[in-house]
């Protein structure tokens, strides 16, 4: 869809450390503050759509890392890395995958 088109060209990168983590609360320091109406969609700590974590599971994945490849400024397609393990990917190889895929 265009949408998710469009957000894979702004957020570059998708990790997923352990598709079987429950999803955590989200807990405001401002009551009048809804977590339910905080837009996450560019964060790195946002859950990924339950449909996603299912698709892992179902082909013995846990863990996984998906970089936009741009062309010209558009989305030309995907580098996708999966692990059968849980794994914790830190900012700088993450970053660097980025930087060869743009």
């Amino acid at each position: 869809p265009s949408s998710a088109r469009e957000r894979h060209m702004k957020k570059m990168s998708s990790v997923v450390v352990d598709a079987l983590d429950p999803p955590a609360a989200l807990i405001t320091g401002d009551p009048a503050l809804d977590p339910n109406h905080i837009l996450l969609s560019m964060s790195n700590l946002k859950s990924m759509h339950h449909c996603y974590l299912e698709q892992l599971g179902i082909r013995g994945m846990r863990s996984s890392l998906t970089v936009s490849v741009l062309q010209n400024g558009r989305l030309w397609g995907m580098v996708c890395c999966f692990g059968r393990d849980p794994m914790v990917l830190g900012a700088h190889p993450r970053l660097a995958v980025e930087m060869l895929c743009q």
